[in-house]
């Protein structure tokens, strides 16, 4: 069992989402600048229990804000988070998003662009791919708008642990996408508990995983999030506390990463993730209120 005391400090934007080990920028933040650009996320998602692997598929024209809140605005923050911003072993950071300066005079603006029909192709011998068409998403508190990809769990492809997974897409209004990415081994929590300095968290599969805490705190989300690799560790107290108290989330995952090709991105990443979540109250902990 290893127990995580030494946080990784990071004072950097990490794909959009601010990092830091600064107990005073918690749950205060301290604001991103905003930017502009084009991005696309897509992340295949094998969840315990769950029989199949579910999509989520983001291509975004961003202003006046940041791609971490464009993810943010979607509902998606965690993907951020454990697709790009992974902790060495032994190490946690600190995550935020939803919190923004917006540049003066401009707006806060997602566009969320079509590449046509998505396709999602399960690993040999399986052939028959999963059709994704564009979903239109409706308007939320900014300007957000346009079409967005996913299907969740009953209509999923199958799960098949180290299969190549294939997506495709012909282009609309971004060029052609394409990429593959292998799928991690599954993972499961084993225990979930208090200890004298934390909160223990024992998982079960093998091999390396992350585990996340996160909680919402008005329109923002935060987090810790740390790296290990013996399926057992104690998130300590003093960390946690830091997250303020109430109710958040727990997510081991395992995570395998792989380009993804996008004409008329800045950027764009492709991810599987098998993961398994668990409900904290953070307020039954020493130190939170």
């Amino acid at each position: 069992m290893r127990v995580i005391g030494t946080l990784f400090t990071a004072a950097a934007a990490l794909g959009g989402v601010a990092c830091t080990s600064d107990p005073a920028s918690l749950p205060g933040g301290s604001d991103a600048a905003a930017e502009s650009g084009r991005y696309a996320l897509v992340v295949l998602t094998h969840e315990h229990g769950e029989p199949g692997v579910a999509v989520s598929g983001q291509m975004m024209a961003f202003a006046g804000t940041t791609r971490g809140d464009a993810l943010q605005a979607l509902a998606v923050p965690e993907q951020a988070w454990l697709t790009q911003a992974l902790p060495e072993d032994g190490a946690c950071r600190f995550v935020e998003g939803g919190r923004v300066d917006v540049a003066d005079g401009e707006a806060p603006r997602v566009d969320l662009l079509s590449v046509g029909e998505m396709a999602v192709y399960p690993p040999e011998p399986l052939r028959l791919p999963l059709l994704l068409p564009p979903r239109d998403f409706p308007l939320v508190l900014f300007s957000l708008a346009g079409v967005v990809y996913d299907a969740d769990a009953p209509e999923q492809l199958p799960y098949l642990a180290e299969g190549a997974y294939r997506v495709e897409a012909p282009g609309d209004e971004l060029g052609p996408v394409s990429g593959q990415v292998g799928a991690p081994a599954a993972v499961w929590l084993a225990e979930v508990g208090p200890t004298d300095e934390g909160v223990r968290v024992r998982w079960e599969g093998g091999g390396q995983a992350v585990v996340l805490v996160s909680r919402d705190v008005g329109s923002a989300s935060i987090g810790l999030i740390c790296g290990d690799a013996d399926g057992d560790l104690v998130l300590p107290t003093a960390a946690l506390a830091r997250l303020g108290g109430g109710p958040a989330q727990l997510i081991v995952a395992r995570v395998q990463t792989a380009p993804l090709a996008v004409d008329g991105v800045d950027a764009a990443h492709l991810a599987f993730v098998a993961r398994d979540t668990a409900e904290l109250d953070l307020s039954e902990l020493a130190g939170n209120p």
